[in-house]
């Protein structure tokens, strides 16, 4: 390795914020720098980008004093106690000049009247790091004719492999290609950040009865200790317990499931990147195998939720903000290519043991050289709302998926454009879509039929009773029998069509009853006050706009 100059240079740049204050240790703690002040190195077979660094103390910070203090942040159980230990690393920092902080993050991003869905969080602002207002963004008369929305970066890309992207813009469109199991939500209040379950049913802290000062609920499916088959044994403070959504599917049609979580941390881990500090509290991703579709030798069919649980060192104060910057991405894409089956870890005595095994790692070859590129190589696809692809998305065997959309024909793009198209809406498990797109938030609605906020127990009873008796309860019979949406066409998007809701006939039949089941237990946000999206947006609460009718 080269020995980094020491000698001054100046270097103008700025990293992208947000509503968390624990930015200090992720860019200046000597753990994330290179083995010159004590940092990891990558794995051999994960060797560097080209052009990109090895994690993202680039500067080379090795302050041990401040480091202690720095991780008392980051690994504090309490805000409170955060709060203390970062006064004293921004002192330390601030009298010892390890760089100028001098560039003003407060950007100022203007956008054309009659615009509409454009989300302004607290911290982070319309444009950079804010996934809600692509999402939503759309205008009924736009000067330009669409429908397309146009954003404008300060910089080009040099990659958009997710395992390799290290610049705020890259991370920018890989942003809306995948998804995280959490998501901040649209507007942050000045109490702090709401974070709600986005590809979970919901979530929760949870330990074992073994881990030491565990006062959230026990459960022992959360392990003790993981010893990776690497090497070494880590104790188990708490985890985050996920109840994965079983709806969502990767744009080219396979279900995602608890094996790309576990693969995603894993590799995300091990590789570095802008994404690595989001991981190093997390030792492992545990779960029964038997949660896992039968497609992957489980015994679950498509659509189930699955519960997986994410092994965390520390319960700190910043656990929950750490997983929401970890992206999902798809095992069955870059896995080691001579390998088959999901990412597990193959004892289940032995949280860990699936570490370093080749259907957890990524394929070498997917990581530097000319296979590297996923653009090039059709491999840019992930489960967001926009799609990679040369054309309109048109189904998982869309021609071309996965690559053809920048100008450069390649993930470098200097100047140009990065191209995405809209996933578009699927209604039922089976049928690929969006998983979060406003027709299936309005058959979501439709579904929960007594407007409790869930599909559950209840609703299932009153379409068994209204498929019996229409006449047993009007409002409810009435309710199932109409149509789920008021959705028009409108000038932002072509009218794609799907059908939901009842079909006015009068009755409530099996056809009425197999969309309600759709949505049993699915939780559109998470069943927590602290965690959900309602009252903090009108509905829809930040959902696509497709401007398709329905009927």
């Amino acid at each position: 390795m080269n020995t980094p100059n020491l000698d001054w240079h100046l270097y103008t740049g700025a990293n992208s914020g947000g509503p968390a204050f624990n930015q200090q240790w992720a860019l200046y703690d000597s753990s994330l720098a290179s083995p010159i002040c004590g940092g990891t190195t990558l794995p051999p077979a994960a060797p560097p980008f080209p052009g990109s660094f090895l994690l993202p103390n680039y500067v080379y910070s090795c302050n041990i004093l401040m480091d202690h203090f720095q991780e008392l942040v980051e690994f504090n159980g309490t805000i409170s106690g955060a709060v203390q230990s970062l006064q004293v690393a921004m002192e330390i920092f601030g009298n010892h000049t390890i760089n100028n902080p001098t560039v003003s993050q407060t950007q100022q991003f203007a956008y054309l009247k009659g615009w509409q869905g454009v989300s302004d969080a607290t911290g982070i602002g319309i444009s950079t790091g804010n996934f809600w207002s692509l999402l939503n963004a759309w205008n009924p008369s736009p000067a330009v004719s669409g429908p397309t929305i146009r954003w404008g970066m300060k910089q080009g890309t040099s990659s958009l492999n997710p395992f390799g992207s290290t610049s705020v813009s890259e991370f920018n469109g890989l942003h809306e290609i995948y998804d995280p199991l959490l998501a901040l939500t649209p507007y942050i209040p000045s109490t702090g950040p709401q974070v709600t379950g986005y590809m979970a049913n919901s979530y929760g802290l949870v330990c074992h009865s073994s881990a030491p000062f565990c006062t959230n609920p026990v459960d022992l499916s959360c392990p003790a200790t993981v010893t990776p088959s690497t090497g070494g044994t880590f104790y188990v403070e708490g985890c985050l317990k996920i109840v994965l959504r079983g709806d969502i599917f990767w744009q080219d049609g396979i279900q995602l499931t608890a094996s790309d979580v576990k693969f995603s941390f894993e590799n995300f881990n091990a590789t570095g990147g802008i994404v690595s500090p989001a991981t190093l509290n997390t030792v492992d991703v545990v779960y029964n195998p038997a949660v896992l579709p039968t497609s992957l030798g489980g015994t679950e069919a498509p659509g189930a939720s699955e519960t997986l649980y994410i092994a965390l060192q520390s319960s700190n104060a910043f656990a929950l903000l750490d997983i929401v910057g970890v992206p999902i991405v798809p095992q069955h894409l870059w896995k080691t290519s001579a390998s088959s089956g999901p990412c597990r870890d193959t004892s289940a005595a032995t949280p860990g043991s699936g570490k370093g095994t080749a259907p957890c790692n990524v394929d070498p070859n997917f990581l530097a050289g000319a296979g590297a590129d996923p653009v090039t190589n059709n491999r840019l696809i992930g489960s967001s709302a926009f799609v990679c692809a040369p054309g309109p998305y048109t189904g998982p065997s869309t021609l071309g998926l996965g690559g053809g959309c920048t100008s450069s024909g390649s993930g470098a793009v200097t100047t140009g454009t990065i191209t995405l198209q809209r996933y578009g809406s699927g209604l039922t498990p089976a049928n690929s879509g969006y998983f979060r797109g406003n027709a299936n938030y309005k058959q979501y609605l439709w579904a929960d039929v007594n407007g409790d906020g869930q599909v559950n127990a209840i609703d299932i009873s009153l379409t068994s009773g209204c498929q019996a008796n229409f006449g047993s309860n009007p409002t409810a019979c009435n309710h199932l029998d109409g149509a789920s949406t008021t959705l028009s066409c409108t000038s932002a998007g072509p009218c794609i069509g799907a059908s939901s809701g009842g079909d006015n006939d009068g009755a409530v039949t099996g056809f009425e009853k197999s969309q309600v089941l759709r949505w049993y237990n699915t939780f559109w946000n998470s069943p927590f006050s602290y965690s959900s999206l309602q009252g903090v947006l009108p509905a829809p609460p930040a959902l696509q706009d497709d401007g398709s009718t329905y009927s």
